[in-house]
């Protein structure tokens, strides 16, 4: 029997709960043990923060959401946030040009492209700045990477402005939340993905929309 549509996202968003809250109830129990490790807290363990978020952008579809409550016992709330987007802007940013410069021609030699490109060029609309900014706060940052840099010409910078703002706000988020009692963050983590869910939905029915709007006449 196949799943129900969106079982899977369901499935993936709970998971993804009941992980950022086990964590952080393991962190706050062991508080003392993360704090007493100064290599953690330095600017080493900052920067191993950094580059294993951005590592688990390029190398989909692995996510360390799941550890912002330890970088939050680690350095404060403020510090995981920083720290979080930086990790995933420069994920996302390498993602999106691997894509672009070594991805894009392998499949070029085995498929032509044009008709993916039309149909991403339609899916950005005309302020692609705009439309990758709301995905930016919809959809995950591995996925939208790659689909992007492959079916798209979307200029580097648009593409970095739009995630670096993009990422920011579900990253203060989700370290303040992570600084709350469990059964406040279990809530504030449903009503984010409830939210996130509903933009999602409300984006593709618009799109489908102006899709339908513009589609040329069938020959009669």
């Amino acid at each position: 029997m196949g799943k129900k549509p969106g079982e899977r996202e369901y499935l993936a968003a709970a998971l993804v709960i009941a992980a950022f809250a086990g964590v952080s109830f393991l962190a706050a129990r062991y508080q003392d043990a993360l704090l007493s490790a100064a290599v953690l807290r330095g600017p080493w363990g900052m920067a191993e923060y950094v580059l294993l978020t951005a590592a688990a952008v390029v190398v989909a579809p692995f996510s360390t959401l799941p550890l912002i409550p330890v970088a939050v016992v680690l350095w404060g709330p403020l510090w995981a946030a920083v720290l979080s987007v930086a990790g995933w802007t420069a994920g996302a940013q390498i993602a999106f040009e691997l894509s672009r410069s070594v991805l894009r021609g392998a499949v070029a030699r085995v498929a032509p492209l044009e008709r993916a490109d039309a149909y991403v060029g339609v899916l950005l609309g005309q302020r692609p700045f705009w439309t990758l900014f709301l995905l930016r706060l919809l959809l995950p940052v591995d996925v939208l990477s790659y689909a992007v840099g492959l079916f798209s010409t979307v200029a580097q910078g648009v593409y970095f402005w739009a995630t670096l703002l993009g990422v920011t706000p579900f990253a203060f988020v989700f370290s303040y939340a992570a600084a709350l009692p469990i059964l406040p963050q279990v809530l504030t983590l449903i009503a984010v993905f409830a939210l996130t869910g509903l933009g999602a939905w409300r984006m593709l029915r618009a799109r489908k929309g102006n899709e339908t709007s513009t589609a040329p006449p069938h020959a009669s």
